[in-house]
């Protein structure tokens, strides 16, 4: 095979994603490709980088944070498929023309697509990360609603012009499957690699101890200390701030035999300065900033413990961290944060330690460790095991070779000895209902009874303890409100069933040839929406589901099953009332607890672990859109519940604080004019109407570029003109 590997990133960077490229590169070519790592900053001269990309993007930050991003990411991504083309005529013109492009970045994907489609060869997409909360988390994007639709339109359209799809973790798997539910057959997980050669202990202990000795000299550092060492880039995600927060925690008797090194440099610097300057900690701890590989290889060598202390920042997650491997590889003890693809790949107290994004849980482990080296030993022995049998560069090659040769083969059947057993993660089963794509977000055509049936018997099949799965109502309140929220978007994109809930869904799905089915659920008579009675005849029979219909009938289900409830959400005393209520209407409904909703945002922490101490089947959250959809999903690995349910105002009319509407507005379809006209507060809710309603009238499902089911049959590639429809998204 002849596969090239353009990127838009400069040669020579430090990161995760350049450290992916070099390593598969090599592991390909050791196995006898012949490969290419073509760099955007290598192709094009010094002063044209900054004349056309720098010094633009930096004068439109100024104007707007954020809009330095977006002009870069579209003008790197023409240089760079530019670029390729350009090296892929150069190639085929010496006759040895190239038969792959495996892209890295989603923004470069749909100009890549179009020199693919010329040379006649595959695309394949490695997403390594999250590129709508990773450019917030960071600070290179905005919050708005304009650059949140451009990164979350880009990210989607990637998804679905690439011929296949590698994911670098089982959750980005999710991720990518939810957004493009009918790729499912070309998107996979390998997770990162290195090369275990490189990075490993010395061959024996006298050796690494001499070794050890030599380099600390070198670093000028005591042969006494119990060095910390934090390789990683000073962002947020990464939890940099926490080792020094830990280092001050401590007695000063404890600090003071330790020595924090952090190699990498980002914006957290400053915040780390001030946290060692006030707590006095400037000789147990250095930032070193940027180091190159033979330096932080030594660094691996010299250390005592390897920290890599990530965390949830703004819905970004650690994937697979490079970081982690290279110190597992390398024979270290390794701390890491209980978050993303660590938490897949750390198994806490055999390979690594865990810990919550808690300065003093890190402490405890820092102390943990350094009492007992022979218990770092183990688990560091167990770790070198582990990353040599599952994270090898050479493994990693033969997968990605197979990725290349299935995906020009469009889905033939794998070899007997397949080198991508298990490269799709286990997902929720199927769900016999098909969905509708609006405005990138996926919407299930779900009946009421389909739904509740779905929370009854998930919450009765799924052991309590695990992670959470989640029912979140799809309405255009939430939809606009995500489309300028990463919470809110991640929220939404990742449920795990999204039923049509009010007039505005209905709408917009029957815009793309949904029927809307009439069944008698909305006067509660309880109509068979399961046998479709009533449905009038469509290529998707779609039916409102209101969220109190469906928490109603999903409390006579948990009544029927022996199934526990939690209520939380409302004004103090109203849970209380509203689960009375019920008990009396279902003798049998167990109510594991209830709790109001009016807890600051210090207080939540405290409230998950009460309702998970309480240990529900279901949680009921009656807090309103967006925040009960953000809290369920923040907390969905905490809340010991099986399913997760949000439903609005539900329990203050269970509690008879409100009445609900009649009957006659729920089937003509105006239940929110007579909300809005009992509470004319809810007007700041409907300004999100008008803004939907336009959307969804000049929105086509094209505008996220059509699902690849083979390059013979594709239409010529967007290469992304038509943003000219869809000014403001860039404006």
């Amino acid at each position: 095979m002849r596969i090239l590997l353009p990127t838009m990133r400069d040669p020579g960077q430090i990161g995760g994603t350049s450290t992916h490229i070099s390593m598969l590169a090599q592991g390909l070519r050791e196995i006898g490709h012949v490969v290419q790592e073509f760099y955007l900053g290598a192709a094009i001269p010094a002063p044209v980088r900054k004349a056309g990309l720098i010094w633009p993007a930096g004068v439109l930050n100024r104007a707007r944070k954020g809009w330095g991003m977006l002009y870069s990411a579209e003008a790197r991504g023409r240089l760079l498929a530019a670029r390729t083309a350009s090296e892929c005529e150069r190639a085929r013109e010496a006759g040895e023309p190239w038969e792959f492009l495996n892209a890295q970045e989603v923004y470069s994907v749909p100009y890549l697509r179009a020199v693919a489609d010329e040379c006649g060869i595959p695309l394949v997409l490695t997403l390594h990360g999250y590129p709508l909360y990773e450019s917030v988390s960071e600070g290179y994007s905005t919050a708005s609603r304009q650059g949140l639709a451009y990164l979350m339109r880009a990210e989607m359209r990637a998804l679905r012009l690439a011929d296949a799809v590698v994911t670098v973790d089982g959750r980005l798997y999710r991720h990518a499957l939810r957004l493009v539910p009918e790729r499912g057959d070309s998107i996979y997980t390998l997770m990162n690699f290195i090369d275990t050669t490189t990075f490993a202990p010395a061959a024996d202990a006298h050796e690494e101890q001499e070794l050890r000795r030599v380099l600390r000299q070198r670093w000028d550092i005591p042969q006494d200390a119990v060095v910390l060492f934090c390789p990683r880039r000073l962002v947020k995600k990464n939890g940099v701030v926490y080792p020094s927060l830990a280092l001050a925690s401590m007695s000063a008797s404890d600090r003071e035999r330790f020595l924090l090194l952090h190699a990498g440099e980002g914006g957290e610097r400053q915040e780390m300065e001030r946290i060692v300057r006030e707590n006095g900690l400037d000789k147990h701890v250095r930032l070193l900033g940027g180091q190159g590989r033979e330096a932080v290889l030594e660094l691996y060598r010299l250390a005592d413990i390897v920290l890599v202390p990530s965390v949830h920042s703004e819905n970004v997650e650690e994937a697979t961290s490079l970081s982690a491997l290279e110190a597992m590889a390398s024979g270290r003890p390794l701390i890491a944060g209980d978050v993303g693809g660590l938490a897949e790949m750390v198994v806490d107290g055999e390979t690594g330690l865990l810990v919550p994004a808690d300065a003093l849980a890190l402490a405890a482990a820092i102390l943990r460790l350094a009492a007992a080296p022979d218990e770092g030993a183990r688990m560091a022995a167990a770790a070198r095991d582990y990353v040599v049998r599952n994270h090898s560069h050479l493994r990693a090659a033969q997968a990605y070779a197979e990725v290349y040769r299935r995906a020009a083969a469009q889905g033939d059947a794998a070899p007997l000895d397949d080198p991508l057993a298990g490269a799709r993660p286990a997902t929720p089963p199927s769900r016999p209902w098909p969905s509708l794509s609006v405005l990138g977000f996926t919407m299930d055509a779900v009946t009421l009874e389909q739904a509740a049936r779905w929370v009854a018997v998930t919450a009765g099949q799924s052991p309590g303890g695990g992670r959470t799965r989640l029912a979140v109502s799809f309405n255009p309140e939430l939809v606009v409100r995500a489309q300028r929220d990463p919470l809110a978007a991640e929220a939404l994109l990742e449920a795990d069933l999204c039923y049509p809930d009010g007039v505005g869904a209905v709408w917009a799905a029957g815009r793309q040839g949904a029927r809307l089915r009439t069944s008698d659920h909305l006067t509660g008579s309880g109509a068979d929406a399961e046998s479709g009675t009533g449905a009038e005849s469509g290529p998707v029979p779609l039916e409102r589901v209101a969220g109190i219909d469906l928490a109603q009938r999903v409390l006579e289900l948990a009544a029927g099953q022996g199934l526990s409830v939690f209520f939380l959400g409302a004004a103090p005393g109203v849970a209380e009332e509203a689960a009375r209520r019920q008990v009396e209407r279902l003798p049998s409904l167990r109510v594991a607890g209830t709790h109001h909703g009016y807890f600051s945002a210090a207080g939540e922490a405290d409230v998950v672990d009460m309702v998970r101490a309480a240990r529900p089947d279901i949680v009921l959250v009656a807090m309103g859109a967006p925040r009960q959809e953000i809290l369920l999903h923040r907390h969905r690995d905490r809340w010991g519940a099986a399913v997760g349910l949000g439903i609005g105002g539900s329990f203050d009319v269970w509690a008879g604080v409100v009445t609900r509407a009649p009957a006659w507005t729920q089937r003509a379809r105006i239940e929110w004019l007579y909300r809005l006209a009992s509470d004319p507060r809810r007007i700041r809710r409907q300004k999100a109407l008008p803004r939907y309603a336009a959307q969804v009238v000049r929105w086509a499902p094209d505008d996220y570029g059509p699902p690849r089911r083979g390059r013979a049959a594709a239409a010529p590639a967007d290469t992304g003109e038509h943003h000219s429809e869809h000014g403001d998204d860039l404006a």
